[in-house]
């Protein structure tokens, strides 16, 4: 079953279809759909290329449910760089793009039943809002989801590694010495280094929100929105329990991821294991998306601790998504990393 649906985006048509490769499959056949995106408006779209996942999936771009319940993402979320223009894929007026996606390694399909999936992703994130590069006048604002009609399947429930390990992981036993993966000595001495700070991070940011008055701060509100003390009870929670991972907890580290436009991913229901990326090495010790606050970030994504989202990469993204909806930036990482990081700094 093919489903379409046009969304207004900035002044463009955008549409999206989704298209199982099959209508039925058995627990050997990995459960795919086509993801096709069309440009219907006068104008170009710049789409990020990472929501062009080419069979491997890093972000939950669909809602999926089996006999009318939910069924959950297993899969990466990731930190991502600041986009640049290498980072997007133009869609000019008219055209039209695909690709192959692969569900089933990547969402509960354990049991068997009727599926049905939409592709469901909050627009601000997906495209690029720059006027200088879609030749407009200003830079646009958008809060929009774009939502697909729903596609259906059969399909028979089959393993899955992710779930499997994630239930290892709850069962084994503890250590407070981080353990490492194909990591080489000045990398562990880099992540030590990383954890200490993201501990004095998470520390402080906690100490700030318990001395905080009731008004709320620029700090507060520049990352977070409109104070309320609801959301404030929600971040103390919050921050309390990444400062206890880094004090308390079991972590380990994998060193083999090759994206140079990454700085770390994680699968939210594997704690505390993180997989860091090129651009982390990189990363300043001190400043804006430094070493120690993307280790704040990537704990903040476990279920355990936070369970945040991206909602926004960067700074500027982070600022607007506060201003537009302080519920979705108080589950969002790059805000909890740019609130603990407080570069520059705001009172």
């Amino acid at each position: 079953m093919i489903t379409i649906m046009v969304i207004h985006v900035f002044g463009q048509d955008l549409s999206v279809s989704i298209a199982p490769t099959l209508s039925q499959y058995s627990d050997k056949q990995d459960v795919e759909v086509i993801l096709n995106y069309k440009n219907q408006g006068s104008k170009k779209v710049l789409i990020y290329k990472w929501y062009f996942p080419n069979q491997q999936l890093f972000h939950p771009l669909f809602e999926m449910t089996r006999d009318g319940k939910r069924v959950a993402y297993v899969g990466p979320v990731v930190k991502r760089r600041t986009p640049i223009a290498e980072d997007m894929v133009s869609l000019e007026s008219g055209k039209s793009i695909s690709t192959r996606v692969q569900l089933s390694s990547v969402y509960n399909m354990t049991e068997t039943g009727n599926y049905a999936i939409r592709f469901n992703v909050s627009i601000g994130p997906m495209l690029s809002t720059s006027s200088r590069l879609l030749q407009i006048e200003s830079d646009v604002i958008s809060d929009s989801i774009l939502v697909s009609p729903s596609a259906t399947l059969f399909a028979v429930g089959r393993s899955n590694a992710l779930i499997t390990e994630s239930v290892k992981v709850a069962t084994q036993g503890k250590s407070l010495v981080p353990s490492y993966y194909k990591c080489s000595t000045t990398q562990e001495t880099m992540i030590s280094a990383a954890i200490k700070s993201a501990a004095s991070y998470s520390l402080s940011s906690i100490q700030y929100l318990s001395s905080m008055s009731s008004s709320g701060t620029t700090r507060y509100t520049t990352w977070f929105g409109t104070y309320s003390s609801s959301n404030l009870a929600t971040l103390k929670t919050q921050y309390n329990r990444i400062n206890d991972v880094f004090n308390t907890k079991s972590m380990s580290f994998d060193c083999t991821c090759t994206e140079e436009n990454t700085y770390a991913y994680v699968y939210p229901n594997i704690p505390y294991k993180i997989h860091l990326c090129p651009a982390f090495w990189s990363a300043p010790t001190t400043g804006t998306d430094t070493k120690g606050g993307t280790l704040v970030h990537e704990t903040s994504h476990f279920t355990a601790v936070a369970g945040t989202s991206d909602y926004a990469y960067g700074q500027s993204a982070c600022k607007t998504l506060a201003k537009s909806n302080p519920t979705k930036a108080l589950g969002n990482a790059d805000s909890h990393e740019y609130f603990s990081e407080n570069n520059p700094k705001l009172l």
